[in-house]
């Protein structure tokens, strides 16, 4: 039997896979674009910590989106291990 907090994990992952498909299944049928918010979001949190996320305009903007995505993932999962351990 998996210990808890190895089921919160993957019940963390498997949240976070379904919100991603969901999302994307909505960009697919109504023709939207991504949300530039996770973006912004890492964009804000670097000049709050007094850093930039680095690179040219196209490098700097695909850096932002992929760590946007990654911190959603990071928090869903990190989440779901909070909850385990108040369990």
């Amino acid at each position: 039997m998996a210990s808890p907090l190895l089921r919160a994990l993957t019940a963390g992952a498997a949240g976070i896979t379904a919100l991603n498909a969901a999302g994307y299944l909505d960009m697919a049928l109504r023709g939207r674009s991504s949300s530039d918010a996770p973006g912004a979001t890492v964009a804000a949190l670097a000049r709050l910590l007094g850093t930039d996320v680095p690179g040219d305009d196209a490098a700097r903007s695909a850096r932002l989106t992929a760590l946007g995505e990654l911190t959603g993932v990071v928090v869903g999962v990190s989440t779901a291990a909070g909850a385990a351990a108040l369990r």
